[in-house]
């Protein structure tokens, strides 16, 4: 995997922020759960949310 650049981190933290926002709040104990859900979902950009 290549270098992450600033501008990158903070494209992805936005969309993720948008996407989680519709559940309202998540708790921690399923926070990992989200993020790999999230993750799921961003590299596979042709499947609806």
């Amino acid at each position: 995997m290549g270098a992450w650049h600033i501008q990158n981190v903070n494209a992805y933290y936005s969309r993720h922020k948008t996407w989680i926002r519709r559940f309202q709040g998540v708790a921690t104990y399923y926070l990992e759960n989200y993020l790999g859900w999230y993750r799921a979902l961003d590299r596979m950009p042709n499947i609806p949310a």
